[in-house]
């Protein structure tokens, strides 16, 4: 499989995931905090922190996938 046709396909899947999902319930305590209202603001503190903990999980592979990409790359390059 080429790369060209690896990336099409991975893009495929990203684009049929996202359109595809449905609305999530939240955890009771965060819908509970969000039902009453803009001055619950435990509820939007964990949203923040939900997005902060998976931006950087995301952030981690993406770093270490560049860097395995990279490395195999200097490494076919030199042969």
């Amino acid at each position: 499989m080429s790369g060209e046709t690896l990336l099409k396909n991975i893009f495929l899947i990203f684009c049929i995931t996202i359109l595809c999902t449905t609305v999530s319930d939240a955890c009771p305590n965060c819908k509970d905090a969000f039902a009453s209202g803009p001055e619950a603001a435990i509820g939007e503190s964990y949203s923040w922190s939900i997005l902060f903990m998976l931006g950087m999980f995301m952030s981690v592979i993406g770093g270490f996938s560049f860097l395995i990409w990279s490395k195999v790359k200097k490494t076919n390059y030199n042969m």
